[in-house]
C-alpha cells in the first residue's frame, strides 16, 4: 500500500470514496470529464477484483494509456479547429509570435531551425556518379551506419470479466477493449 504525505498508510478505496464525497454537487465542465469518468470507474472495478501488486500495475498502465489516448485525440481535434495548417504555410525560422490571447490564456508560436537529414541515397547515387567506386561508397555506408533497437510498442487488453461461477473461472476472452 502506498503512504500519504504524513507517512501513514493509504487505504485507497477510503481515498477514492473521500475524493467522490468531496466532489459531490459540485458542477463539471462536461468537456474535461468526458470519457474519463468510465476508465476510473473501471480501474476502481478491476483493482478490487487484481490479486498481485503486478496486475494492480498493468491495470494502472491501461487506465494511463486510455487516458493518454483520449488526451491526444481531444487535442488533435482541438488543433484542428484553432491552429493554422503551418505545413502548408510555414512561418519563417526565428518567428516568435502570440497566435491567440484572451483573458484566460495566451497562445504562442515559436518557430527553430530543425536538424538537417541527409538522404543517404541520394548521396551515395551522386558520389557514384561523381566517379566514387561503389565498393568504397557500399563500405563508408556500412561504417558509419547505426543500427537502433527494434521500437518497443506495449498493448494492454482488457479481458471480459464476469461473476465467478462454479467453475472458479474469472476472465471470459470473448471481447477485449484495447489501451
Amino acid at each position: 500500500m502506498p503512504l500519504d504525505d504524513t507517512g501513514s498508510r493509504v487505504n485507497q478505496r477510503l481515498v477514492a470514496e473521500r475524493k467522490r464525497s468531496q466532489t459531490r454537487g459540485k458542477p463539471k465542465p462536461a468537456a474535461l470529464v468526458v470519457g474519463r469518468d468510465e476508465t476510473e470507474r473501471r480501474l476502481e472495478e478491476l483493482l478490487l477484483l487484481a490479486k498481485t501488486a503486478e496486475v494492480r500495475a498493468w491495470l494502472e498502465y491501461w487506465a494511463a494509456t486510455e487516458d493518454e489516448r483520449r488526451a491526444v485525440a481531444r487535442r488533435e481535434k482541438a488543433k484542428r479547429a484553432v491552429v493554422p495548417d503551418f505545413a502548408a504555410n510555414p512561418l519563417p525560422v526565428g518567428t516568435v509570435e502570440t497566435l491567440f490571447s484572451c483573458p484566460l490564456l495566451t497562445v504562442g508560436v515559436k518557430v527553430v531551425r530543425q536538424a538537417d537529414r541527409v538522404d543517404v541515397a541520394g548521396v551515395v547515387a551522386y558520389l557514384g556518379q561523381s566517379g566514387v567506386k561503389p565498393a568504397l561508397l557500399r563500405r563508408a555506408v556500412r561504417r558509419n551506419s547505426m543500427v537502433f533497437a527494434g521500437a518497443h510498442i506495449i498493448t494492454v487488453l482488457l479481458q471480459q470479466v464476469r461473476a465467478a461461477g462454479s467453475s472458479g473461472r474469472r476472465r471470459v476472452p470473448a471481447r477485449v477493449a484495447s489501451a
